[in-house]
């Protein structure tokens, strides 16, 4: 053995070995707290030798923390590299965890080590046994852990479980991707950037870590970084289509141009394209009009919500409905929804290229893509166009889906009065608002906006910014996200400083006051969690250029005007639903309209204090809440792109039950 197992004499060497005997001795009782005080008082006794780092070790392992095992007995093998006792707890933690050669090696150092008297009346379950430790599969708990978190979103989980295998495997990249991004999940956003840029020095040609520092830059609204990341990302895999998806998105959200993306989006569709399916021509007007839906994140979207009202309302005689849903676990929208359709098919573990097949096999008449998600973006499935018409909804517009589309369903018979919406919500499922719009009672005007820094960028909040300053006295509300963080609100705060309005501007906190519905229940649910911030505000400010979503169908509802400004390709899907709610006056064009809009709005609503309960009088009777004659247009509108007959005689739609009366959401 080393001399630094045997430096220490007298007295203190004494009181040492009584209390590495007696931390042995707890050790074997699996007592862990009083391993722990034992060694801690060995340790102080002498720090340099290596028993009381040994057993501490083995008291990791018993808890299942493999890393942290390793790290003690590396410490204790340094402060004895001779021990047999220290190589053989090693080999046996190399062996468990999977590393070969370091197994190997401890081995070798443990047939030729001396033996520690301290230490020779070890003998734990599970390091006793090294060739079974040897030929045992060598994968760790951690990671499987670690990925059934990730995947099934349970991030905190996930995040203890990447902790614990990192520790044994510094160096794996996708380890340190996915850690970052699930450490972004719980608004660590800071470890998440330190993660991913770790997986990026240790693979810096991985297209996939570039398009995570790209997400994690996207969280903070810093897109002058995001940027390169996207361009860097697809100068490394432009032929992939979940990496040409993402870069267009950012498109879409900033409005900001790559270099040379389009030309690759071009290369890249007429390519996937070549793969694309022909269709015969349906000539019998008897059948049903099929109809296919491709979603991404059912139960954490909004998509249930507008579908909700379709799979009710329909015929079933002659309208037949295809979902292709990329569920998650436990996803209870599914379960509910089956019964209601032809058929509902899970595609997490589907390639495009055989999704594509699946739905060229139904035949359909019509596929309309619902995706809002980078990650559930299917560019290869619409560019092999398999059914009659591929039409958008809320999926993206530009970049590599610019030629994949026949149309977007909101831009359709744009200039006839059975212009179909893009939304359609069930007044069943809404409460009533009552009570005046906060200004009244305040003494100002308060506008609302969402924070959501992955659209949220400066150029919005400079003119936010003008908006506030042209209303004296005026303060905004911020909507915070479920990930909100302190460093997400430490970002609004600095761009807000560089509009000068920092001192205006507050962020939402649901308060029972204000919300009679708020409860454990309503925090849970984004549609009342919404509404009980629309109640809070005077006038509702949208996001520009990706603009907002049923959150402005939300406004509408609780009596909220809405200022958004709609892009220059056509009816926007923000105007088709403002439209829809009978409420498109503060529709802008440009900046210096979206500005005069909301002045203007909130001279309106401050001069009426019946405004709040008139105007949600007015939209609930709206076409926007009208889910069965919507369902009529619908129809209409694809029978007429499909060239199909309208059927003369619709059957009785199915319905759904009364939904139970709700508490009415006051101001």
């Amino acid at each position: 053995m080393s001399d630094t197992t045997i430096k220490s004499t007298g007295m203190n060497t004494d009181n040492y070995s009584l209390q590495i005997k007696a931390a042995i001795t707890y050790l074997n009782m699996e007592s862990l707290s009083a391993v722990a005080d034992k060694c801690g008082a060995a340790i102080q006794l002498d720090e340099e030798r290596c028993e009381a780092y040994l057993i501490l070790s083995i008291a990791a392992f018993l808890m299942d923390d493999l890393g942290r095992a390793l790290e003690l007995a590396m410490v204790s093998h340094e402060k004895s590299p001779d021990c047999l006792e220290v190589s053989e707890i090693l080999a046996h933690y190399h062996a468990h965890a999977g590393n070969v050669n370091d197994n190997v090696y401890f081995a070798k150092l443990w047939s030729i080590g001396e033996s520690n008297p301290l230490l020779a009346e070890l003998s734990i379950d599970g390091l006793n046994n090294l060739p079974k430790a040897m030929s045992d599969n060598h994968d760790t708990s951690y990671r499987v852990e670690a990925m059934l978190a990730y995947f099934e979103e349970r991030y905190g989980d996930a995040v203890t479980s990447f902790e614990k295998e990192l520790r044994l495997r510094k160096g794996d990249a996708e380890l340190f991707r996915l850690f970052g991004h699930a450490l972004c999940e719980v608004g660590i956003i800071s470890r998440g950037l330190a993660a991913v840029l770790g997986a990026a020095h240790l693979e810096p040609d991985d297209a996939r870590t570039y398009l995570s520092l790209a997400s994690v830059y996207g969280r903070v609204g810093d897109w002058a970084l995001a940027g390169p990341c996207y361009s860097k990302a697809v100068a490394l895999a432009g032929d992939d289509p979940k990496v040409l998806a993402a870069a267009s998105a950012y498109q879409n959200r900033t409005g900001t141009p790559l270099s040379q993306f389009d030309h690759v989006c071009q290369t890249w569709f007429e390519q996937a394209s070549s793969n694309k399916y022909s269709h015969t021509k349906k000539t019998s007007s008897g059948g049903p009009l099929s109809i296919g839906f491709l979603l991404d994140r059912s139960c954490l979207s909004d998509m249930s919500r507008i579908l909700e009202p379709m799979f009710w309302h329909y015929d079933r005689e002659h309208v037949e409905y295809y979902v292709y849903s990329k569920d998650i676990p436990n996803d209870a929208v599914p379960v509910k929804f089956q019964s209601l359709v032809k058929y509902w098919l899970d595609t997490n573990e589907i390639l495009d290229e055989k999704l594509a097949a699946i739905i060229n096999n139904h035949d359909l008449d019509v596929l309309i893509d619902l995706t809002v998600t980078d990650n559930g973006f299917r560019p290869d499935v619409v560019a092999r166009h398999p059914a009659r018409k591929i039409l958008r909804w809320t999926g993206p517009r530009g970049g590599v889906f610019s030629h994949g589309y026949d149309g977007a369903l909101s831009l359709q018979n744009k200039k006839k009065s059975n212009q179909v919406m893009p939304v359609v919500l069930d007044p069943a499922t809404m409460p009533h608002i009552e009570g005046a719009a906060p200004c009244h009672e305040l003494g100002f005007v308060t506008f609302g906006g969402r924070c959501d820094l992955n659209k949220l960028n400066l150029d919005v909040i400079m003119v936010w910014g003008d908006v506030l300053r042209a209303v004296p006295g005026s303060r905004m509300l911020l909507e915070v996200l479920p990930d909100f963080s302190e460093e997400v609100r430490k970002r609004c705060i600095e761009m807000f400083t560089a509009a000068g309005v920092f001192d205006r501007i507050d962020f939402d906190k649901p308060d029972p006051k204000l919300n009679p519905n708020h409860n454990k229940s309503a925090e849970s649910s984004p549609i009342l969690k919404r509404l009980g911030f629309m109640v809070e505000i005077d006038i509702y400010l949208d996001i520009f250029p990706s603009n907002g979503f049923v959150e402005l169908a939300d406004a509408l509802w609780a009596g909220v005007p809405v200022v958004t400004l709609v892009g220059d390709d056509g009816l926007d899907m923000a105007e088709a639903i403002l439209q829809a709610g009978g409420h498109g006056k503060y529709i802008a064009h440009d900046r210096r309209q979206y500005v005069e809009h909301a002045v203007s709005a909130a001279k309106t609503v401050s001069a009426d204090k019946n405004w709040r309960a008139d105007m949600h009088s007015q939209v609930r009777q709206s076409a926007l809440f009208d889910p069965e004659q919507w369902g009529q247009t619908f129809f209409k509108t694809l029978q007429t792109l499909t060239r199909r007959k309208p059927v003369k005689k619709m059957g009785k739609p199915v319905k759904k039950k009364a939904a139970k009366k709700k508490k009415p959401v006051k101001s």
